[in-house]
Order: C-alpha cells, then sequence, then structure tokens
C-alpha cells in the first residue's frame, strides 16, 4: 500500500479536487456497468468482495453515497462470513474513501495496514480515482438527505458499525453548512455507537473535535465533561497495542484547541510508543505535529529539532511529496531563528519539487505562495524591508486565490504593515494594518498590528488615534494572557488528572505483584520452618554473645556522648553566626525582588501621567476656542480619559505603596507575635519577590511560575514575617532546581488549600528531584546539596522550626526526574 496517503489527506483538506470533465464521468459510469455485471456473475468469494469494494469505491467518488455504501456493506458481510482478513482490509480502505479527508479517512487506512495479513505485493489494490471537487450547499443539502434515510435503514438493521460512520459524515456535512449544534448533536450519536462496538480511537478523535465545538457553542462544562471522558479513556487503556495512534489522537484534540503544551505531552507519549514498533508513517506525523505545537509556543529552537526528526523518519519511507511538505514547515521557525541560509535551501527545494513532482495546480499555487512569504520575512529579517514588499503581495494574491487559507492573509497583510512603517510610506502602513485588523480575530495578530497601527499613527502626529491603538493593543494583549493562564490552569487540572489515574493503575499492578510475592513467601516459610526450629538454639547462643558486646558498647558511647557535648558548645556560636547569614541573605533576594516589582506599578504610574499630561494639554488647546468652534464632546471624551488615567495611577500607586509598607514590615523581623494573616496575600507576594529577586541576581535566569489559591481560605493566626521567610526560602530552592539546562520548560507552581481544621500550603516544582537517601537529611542543620558557597545548610532547617513553632509541620515528596514539592500544614485557631 503507498505511503503518500497522509500528505494526501492533508492536501485534500485544503485544495478541492476538479470536477470530473464529461468524457471522466462517461468512462467512469461504464466501469461502474461492468464491474455491476462482474459483481452479479462471480462465484468466488474474494474475488466478489475485491469487486464490491472496487463498486462503493466508484459510487463515492461520483457522490453516488448511498449505493457505495450498500455495496460495501454487502461485501463486509461477505467478508465476515468468509472470515477473510483481506476482505475487511479492503473494506476499511474504501471507508477511508468514503470519509474522503480528514482524521477518519487516515485512521481507517492504517487500521488497514493493522489487519492485513499480506504484504502490499501480495494484495490486490483498488484503483485510485480522480475524486469529485467538494459539494455545495444544495448538495450537501441532497447528502443530508440521501444519507438520513439509509441511516433509519441501518439503525433498523442494528449496524452500528456503519450507523456510526453516516453519523460522522453527516456531521461533517451540517459543520460545513455552519449549524454547528446539529453537526455536535451527530458527532456525539456517533461517539456513543462506537464507543459500544469498542472503536477506541475514533471515539478519542471524535470526541476531541465535539470538545472544540462545545467550546464554540459557548457550553463550556459540557466540553469539560468530555476532556475529562477523554483523559480517563486513554489513562486507563495502557494495555492495548495501539496506544501510538491513541495518544495522537489526543495530542490532534489539544493541538486543534489551541493548548500546544498538553498536546506535546501527548504527542511525546505516541512518539515513545511508536519508536518500539517502528512505525515510520507515524513517527513522521508526530514529529512534524511536535514541531507544530512548539511553533505555536514560540520555540522556534525545538520546533527545527522535531521538524528535522521528521524529514528523517520521512526518508525511511521513501515519500517524496511528504518529504516536501515537511522542508516546507521547516523554513519558518529557521527564518524566525535568522539562519536564513538553510531556510532558503529548503524553500528551493520545495519549489524544484512542485515541478518535479505530480503536485496539481492549486498545490503549486500554494507552495509558490508559501515560497513568496518566505522570501518576504527572509528579507525582512535581514532589515531589507523595501525589498520584501513585492514578495508579500505576490504571496498575498496567491493566497487570496485558493479557498481554504483565510488564516494565511491576515498575517501577509501584518509584515506589509511593517514593511510599510519601516520605509516610511505611513498611509500604506495604515491601510495595510487596517485591513489586518479587519480580516481576523487571531489574537496573536491583532497584538501585532495593532501596535504597529499605534506607532504609525505617533509617526503621523494623530496622538488620538496612536493612543486608541495603543489602548487596544494592551486590551487585546491583556485578553489573550488571561486565556493563556486560563489554559495553563485547566492543563495543571488535566495533568493532576492523569497523574493521579497513573497512580491508581500503579497501585493496582502494585497490588498484584504483592499477592504474587506473598505466595512465594508462603511456600518459603513452608520450606522454612524445619530451618528455624534448628536455628532456635543457634540464636540463643549468639543473644549472649551480643549481650556481652552491648555492654561494652554503652560505655562506649557514654563517652562518646560527654566528647560530643563539648563539640555542641563550639558549634553553638556558628551555628548564630551562619543563621545570620541566612537571614541576610534572604533580605537580599526579598529586597531584589521588590526593587523589581515596585518598577512595574511606577511604570505605570510614569506611562498613565505622560498621556493625561498630553490629554489636559487638548483640553486646554479646546477650551481656548471660541465657544462656537469648541467641541464639547470631545472635551467630555477627553474628561472621560482624564478620569479614567487618574484611577488607573491611584491603583497602581497604592499597589507601589503596599509593596514599599511590606518591605518595611519585613525588615522590622519578628517580634513573635502572632497576628490573624491572609495566606493567599503572602503566598502571591513571595512568589513574585522570590522570582524578580532570582531574576536580579541573575538575568539569564527564567522559568514559569503560578499560582492556585484556595477562595475560602481562611485567615490564620501567624507571625507573618517569619512565615514570609519560610515561603521565601522554600521558592528560592523551587526556583533553583527546576532552573537546571536540562529541564525544558521550568515551572513552579505555588497552591493553597482548606483542609477544615487546617491549611496545607505547597510548593512544587518540575526539577530533577531529591534522591531516596538525601530525603532523610534535608531538614537537618548544615546540610546542603549546593556546591560551596553556594548555601549554609540552614534553610530547610529554619524553615522546618519556624514551622513546627506555629504547631504546624512541613513535609517534603519528591521523585527523581520528576519534581519535589513541599507541604506546609497550619492549624486554624477555632
Amino acid at each position: 500500500m503507498t505511503r503518500s496517503y497522509i500528505i494526501t489527506v492533508l492536501l485534500i483538506a485544503v485544495f478541492p479536487f476538479v470536477g470530473l470533465s464529461q468524457d471522466e464521468s462517461q468512462t467512469n459510469q461504464a466501469k461502474m456497468d461492468s464491474l455491476d455485471h462482474l459483481i452479479d456473475e462471480v462465484n468466488d468469494g474474494e474475488e466478489k468482495i475485491f469487486l464490491l469494494n472496487e463498486y462503493a469505491r466508484y459510487c463515492f467518488y461520483n457522490k453516488r453515497l448511498a449505493d457505495g455504501l450498500m455495496a460495501l456493506r454487502e461485501a463486509r458481510n461477505l467478508a465476515e462470513e468468509l472470515a477473510s482478513n483481506e476482505g475487511m482490509r479492503l473494506n476499511n480502505l474504501t471507508l477511508s474513501v468514503f470519509h474522503w479527508t480528514g482524521g477518519m479517512s487516515a485512521y481507517y487506512q492504517k487500521k488497514a495496514e493493522w489487519i492485513s495479513s499480506r504484504t502490499d505485493e501480495e494484495s490486490p489494490e483498488a484503483e485510485t480515482y480522480l475524486s469529485n471537487s467538494e459539494p455545495d450547499e444544495a448538495q450537501l443539502n441532497a447528502q443530508i438527505k440521501e444519507l438520513s434515510g439509509l441511516l433509519s435503514q441501518f439503525g433498523s438493521d442494528q449496524d452500528m458499525e456503519f450507523s456510526a460512520n453516516i453519523l460522522t459524515f453527516l456531521s461533517y456535512r451540517y459543520f460545513r453548512l455552519s449549524d454547528i449544534e446539529s453537526s455536535e448533536e451527530y458527532l456525539s450519536s456517533a461517539v456513543e455507537l462506537f464507543a459500544e462496538i469498542d472503536e477506541l480511537t475514533p471515539v478519542i478523535l471524535l470526541s476531541g473535535y465535539r470538545m472544540n465545538m462545545l467550546r464554540t457553542l459557548d457550553r463550556e462544562s459540557a466540553a469539560k465533561e468530555v476532556e475529562l471522558y477523554l483523559v480517563d479513556l486513554v489513562a486507563n487503556n495502557k494495555n492495548t497495542n495501539r496506544l501510538y495512534y491513541i495518544t495522537s489522537a489526543m495530542g490532534d484534540a489539544y493541538a486543534n484547541s489551541g493548548r500546544s503544551a498538553l498536546a506535546i505531552e501527548y504527542y511525546l507519549k505516541s512518539l515513545e510508543e511508536a519508536e518500539k514498533v517502528e512505525d515510520f508513517d507515524l513517527l513522521a506525523n508526530v514529529q512534524l505535529d511536535i514541531g507544530t505545537a512548539y511553533e505555536n509556543l514560540g520555540l522556534n529552537n525545538k520546533a527545527v529539532e522535531h521538524y528535522l526528526k521528521g524529514i528523517e523518519a520521512i526518508k525511511k519511507i521513501e515519500d517524496s511529496t511528504f518529504l516536501s511538505y515537511a522542508y516546507g514547515v521547516s523554513v519558518f521557525p529557521l527564518i524566525a531563528l535568522g539562519e536564513y541560509e538553510k531556510a532558503k535551501e529548503y524553500m528551493d527545494r520545495v519549489i524544484l519539487d512542485t515541478a518535479r513532482l505530480s503536485f496539481d495546480k492549486p498545490a503549486k499555487t500554494y507552495y509558490l505562495a508559501r515560497y513568496y512569504d518566505a522570501s518576504g520575512q527572509l528579507l525582512m529579517g535581514q532589515d531589507k524591508y523595501k525589498e520584501a514588499i513585492p514578495f508579500l503581495n505576490k504571496a498575498f494574491d496567491l493566497f487570496e486565490s485558493l479557498d481554504g487559507f483565510e488564516w494565511a492573509a491576515p498575517y501577509i497583510k501584518l509584515y506589509l504593515t511593517e514593511c510599510y512603517l519601516k520605509t516610511g510610506d505611513l498611509t500604506k502602513a495604515i491601510n495595510n494594518g487596517l485591513e489586518c485588523f479587519e480580516m481576523t480575530d487571531d489574537p496573536r495578530v491583532r497584538i501585532r498590528v495593532s501596535l504597529l497601527l499605534s506607532e504609525t499613527y505617533e509617526e503621523m502626529s494623530n496622538l488620538p488615534l496612536a493612543y486608541e491603538y495603543l489602548k487596544t493593543h494592551v486590551d487585546i494583549k491583556a485578553e489573550s494572557e488571561k486565556l493563556d493562564e486560563l489554559n495553563r490552569i485547566a492543563d495543571a487540572e488535566i495533568r493532576s488528572i492523569i497523574e493521579k489515574s497513573q497512580s491508581q493503575i500503579n497501585e493496582l499492578e502494585q497490588e498484584r505483584a504483592e499477592s504474587e510475592q506473598a505466595s512465594k513467601i508462603q511456600r518459603f516459610w513452608i520450606i522454612s520452618i524445619a530451618g528455624a526450629l534448628i536455628s532456635t538454639i543457634l540464636i540463643s547462643l549468639i543473644l549472649y554473645r551480643n549481650n556481652v558486646a552491648k555492654q561494652k558498647v554503652n560505655r562506649q558511647l557514654e563517652q562518646q556522648k560527654e566528647d560530643l557535648q563539648k563539640a555542641m558548645n563550639k558549634l553553638s556560636a556558628t551555628q548564630s553566626q551562619l543563621i545570620h547569614a541566612e537571614k541576610m541573605a534572604s533580605l537580599g533576594e526579598l529586597t531584589a525582588g521588590i526593587a523589581h516589582e515596585i518598577q512595574n506599578p511606577l511604570n505605570f504610574v510614569n506611562n498613565f501621567s505622560d498621556v493625561s499630561k498630553e490629554l489636559v494639554s487638548e483640553l486646554i488647546e479646546e477650551s481656548q476656542k471660541d465657544k462656537e468652534e469648541r467641541d464639547e464632546k470631545l472635551e467630555m471624551e477627553i474628561l472621560n480619559d482624564v478620569d479614567q488615567n487618574l484611577g488607573k495611577i491611584l491603583h497602581h500607586g497604592k499597589r507601589a505603596s503596599d509593596i514599599v509598607k511590606s518591605m518595611l514590615q519585613h525588615s522590622r523581623g519578628s517580634e513573635g507575635e502572632k497576628e490573624p494573616t491572609n495566606i493567599n496575600t503572602i503566598c502571591d507576594e513571595f512568589l513574585r519577590l522570590a522570582y524578580h529577586g532570582l531574576r536580579a541576581k541573575d538575568k539569564s535566569f527564567n522559568a514559569n511560575f503560578k499560582l492556585d489559591l484556595d477562595e475560602k481560605l481562611p485567615e490564620v493566626e501567624v507571625i507573618p514575617q517569619d512565615m514570609g521567610r519560610v515561603l521565601l526560602n522554600l521558592i528560592n530552592n523551587a526556583f533553583q532546581a527546576c532552573a537546571e539546562p536540562a529541564i525544558e520548560n521550568p515551572e513552579v507552581i505555588v497552591a493553597t488549600k482548606y483542609l477544615e481544621d487546617q491549611i496545607e500550603i505547597s510548593i512544587s516544582d518540575n526539577g530533577q528531584g531529591i534522591p531516596e537517601e538525601l530525603m532523610e537529611k534535608i531538614f537537618q542543620p548544615f546540610f546542603t546539596t549546593k556546591s560551596t558557597g553556594q548555601g549554609t545548610g540552614l534553610g530547610l532547617s529554619l524553615s522546618y522550626d519556624i514551622v513546627k513553632a506555629h504547631g504546624g509541620s512541613l513535609e517534603v515528596e519528591s521523585v527523581v526526574g520528576q519534581g519535589t514539592t513541599f507541604r506546609i500544614l497550619l492549624p486554624i485557631k477555632k
């Protein structure tokens, strides 16, 4: 079987094929009549299965869907009756033609590979025909009517497999008509039927589509239920021999919803399993999917790394068209990294392939558009903005001529806006920027183009519009960051569920292992009883000798105790000095964090003050005009803007004041008096201060961090300064643990939880973890895993003592290679 179906699926999804000519239609009709006649005459079962599949394919290509499905079901039933493995292989290949494109088509082609018992050379293949173009609205409605009638017939026959496929097809048709509600309903019914017949991959694939449809319909709670169902389904099917395809489908679901980080996790699981079975088709696809996800996250180095691995996998399956596609997607992250020579080499190769290989006209147009796009971006990267403009204009015209590429045009307009701004053609910059802004809802594009529009209007001395688009830029960016934060929180919840499911699976495996071990131990003891009787006499003799030796050891221990007491007296003075040094180091890190933290509100105060000053100047200028010339509406708008700015200045001024108060409170030190304290507030404060303190010391330091705070958390009586030192110490340790070069996405999470009679504060990192042999030592004074001069070894010891003094406890959990979590439990005074 040909390996090129993957790139065919990708191209069909965006390039509708040209419809059949009259001569081709007549030729296909003649072939169908001939096949129909042969099917009636043939007696051999295997041959009849093959002919029925051929006939069904002709029907699908000619949009005679009901006739094709009836023929295919007859072939399927005959294959089951004859227990024909080859017949079931052909059945799956023909089902892939019925779906034509997308995930279900790719799945049935892959399933045909799985169930085949013969090599491609031994298995007869159905011919490949020219497909009709995508149907228009009238044809879509006709197909819905035709298949709805057939669905009733198959449903009454309790044919769940074909009913599920028809429901999937109808869902796609309704989606094409923009009837998302109906599309989601049919997809839900299809998922239920696939689940009943244990077709796990379609369940995951279609549930992923359904989850995103529900979010489009603002049915967030229903989408969340589907997501949790999917996570549980994947986590509890570890024994399936198709796990790599299932986890890949899960990765697709998250990638399509814009949650690239979680998509990467599932893709990596799929990659690991696919490598075990050396499925190079899937390896190539998953490597490219991972590269795309990293590119969406702005991690171009990682994107290129996986694109190149995908290229190596494609070379092993010798698929020229797929290889050309892979080189094409590698170009743009290479440009972003400044590797212009390699990017140009890859794009030139793609253009040569379009002439050498059998691409159709739309595909060639697509690759030519990408070539001009890449050429423009290459020149922009070298500050040759004027030279880039003609290439970008050609790219825009070509993308506009292609169906399915509405997403590409706004990016080209964005690049043109920047080029015209850089070359001083401000009018064209404005025109292209406004067109770009209106063409898309993609926040990544709108954030960039709104800032370019603001800069352009500022160059034109149109300050009101410059200010308006600057505000728009800030608003869109804030909304995008809020969505990113919500996605990160959702991802964290899902990871928690995955870890819990994995833990349950591990417990079951452990119980089974323990049961087996218990049986072995039981047999061992039966054999050992006789030996134990003999050993009793020997043990008595050994105990007597041990008693004599113990008395001698006790005398030695008494002497050692006296020696240790003297040593402890000498160490006491040294410990006091080290504790002071630890506190001073903590104070230095805190001060650096406060300096950075306080700069943010001061920047806001300065910026809004400058804008307000300009607005007041405009207001004065307007008020000095004659009464009939004054624009009172404009004056009110300016006053409203000034009022809003003053509110923001006041807000950020209070924020700076609060930071200063916290700094003064911390610098006074502990007076030993507990007071009701909002733990959530100090967790938020010290997480940010710790991060910025480390950044102030080391500019190369970087890590993600987030808060997961329980809003129901009551106030707790603690000494705020002491508890702040504990949090600062633990958070600093967490950042340092996950900031190693080997950690790809360092992250620290600070969380709180209300546990009725106590509260829990947890500080987690995804670093290398603490080896088991060191776990018992980490709270000991002077013990440290840091290099000489980097720590006193008193931080965790002091933290442990402070928490104990508050009546609480400090615990630690760690898994080597995964990370560490410190938990503080504090009692609540009733």
